[in-house]
């Protein structure tokens, strides 16, 4: 590590734990380890705030009663960001960013909110991890006025940049891709038949796995369509769904649907439903696959998480998917909603042996050049110091 340790507020205001959430943690906890002094703002009774006290990390419990530039909750930021001479705010979703620029504002006494000569001025700067790619163009004046006071916006893929670029008033000189990174210390290559014989699973069946929360947007019906195909060529099959549903309007009820559709093709033995797990790469390495059917995944860490364990991956031929799998590389890319292309996919890695570790190898060498956590951390240290220069 250079210079002085970074000291960087983290905020996201989610009750969730999905990908997003999980991204931020990961990230907390990594730079805290390279020595960094790392707070996070987050809600009370959250996932999160669990994660941070389990993992001794500094929690600021904050519930904002706005989605936008709530001022209670800026002027708490604002404490944090002086009492703590933090001199960088992190924020992981764009609903947040409003008020993470209030908080910045107050804590430099800026009260002229609209001059653009804040932006020069101030110490403490702004760094934006976009998780997701937007649909909706953001370039009226609000939005504008926002995007002015980021430093810098770091996409998880080149694909989200050009999606952040596109529907944003981010300019080219803002934006900057950084991959989600996969924890090599915790998914690596493992005895898959240990593991099976731990499950009292047969060691001459073949499991496919999907990975995350039970939700409409997702499509994990997709494999339940795929599956007679398959079982056709390889009745000794298995596939597990790993994840729960989720609490929002597209993922209640989405099990029972999807317990419905396996009971009227009758493949109830061919079906696992687990819940989510603490120890996902033990459960990963029980695959011969792992499966994402999302129509347009932004990233994907489930993919890589499999990939890092020598696993073959399969995903849809949209958004972030194709810069993680290398089309008969590491994995197959299918097109979105084409449960027959997904039966062939699943059907030729299971047929091949050889291609099955041939893919593995693949995936392994991918993660170790482009997908690995202590390099990604490292990138995002070299830009934070570069942003603060000799301010710090």
């Amino acid at each position: 590590m250079m210079n002085n340790p970074l000291r960087i507020l983290e905020v996201v205001f989610s009750e969730s734990w999905g990908g997003l959430e999980m991204n931020a943690c990961r990230f907390a906890l990594k730079f805290s380890g390279l020595g960094h002094k790392i707070l996070m703002a987050a809600p009370p009774g959250s996932r999160i705030e669990e994660y941070c006290k389990k993992n001794n990390i500094t929690f600021h419990p904050i519930q904002p009663k706005r989605k936008y530039l709530d001022i209670s909750t800026a002027r708490k930021l604002k404490n944090i960001i002086q009492s703590e001479q933090c001199n960088i705010i992190h924020c992981h979703m764009s609903g947040d960013l409003s008020t993470a620029v209030l908080a910045m504002l107050f804590s430099a006494g800026y009260f002229h909110l609209f001059k653009h000569s804040s932006w020069r001025r101030r110490q403490c700067k702004i760094v934006f991890s976009q998780h997701m790619d937007t649909r909706y163009h953001k370039k009226d004046l609000f939005h504008r006025w926002i995007f002015r006071h980021i430093d810098t916006i770091i996409t998880v893929t080149e694909a989200t940049k050009w999606n952040t670029l596109k529907y944003t008033p981010a300019s080219h000189n803002q934006v900057v891709c950084i991959y989600n990174g996969v924890d090599r210390t915790i998914f690596h290559p493992v005895n898959g038949n240990e593991i099976r014989e731990k499950y009292s699973f047969s060691q001459d069946i073949h499991i496919i796995g999907l990975v995350g929360r039970l939700d409409r947007l997702k499509k994990q019906e997709l494999l339940v369509e795929a599956a007679p195909t398959v079982l056709e060529k390889f009745p000794k099959t298995l596939f597990i769904f790993v994840g729960e549903e989720t609490d929002s309007i597209t993922g209640r009820g989405y099990k029972e649907e999807l317990v419905k559709r396996i009971e009227e093709k009758r493949l109830q033995k061919y079906f696992v439903f687990w819940g989510f797990s603490d120890n996902m790469a033990e459960i990963t390495g029980l695959f011969d696959i792992a499966v994402l059917t999302t129509p347009k995944e932004t990233f994907g860490m489930v993919l890589i998480e499999a990939m890092a364990m020598g696993i073959p991956v399969i995903g849809t031929n949209a958004g972030g998917v194709p810069e993680i799998i290398e089309d008969w590389g590491n994995g197959l890319l299918f097109e979105p909603d084409n449960a027959g292309e997904l039966s062939e996919c699943i059907s030729t890695i299971l047929g091949d042996k050889e291609l099955r570790k041939s893919m593995g190898k693949a995936g392994i060498k991918k993660i170790s050049d482009l997908f690995d956590l202590d390099k990604k951390m490292q990138e995002y240290e070299r830009l934070m110091y570069a942003l603060l220069g000799p301010e710090l």
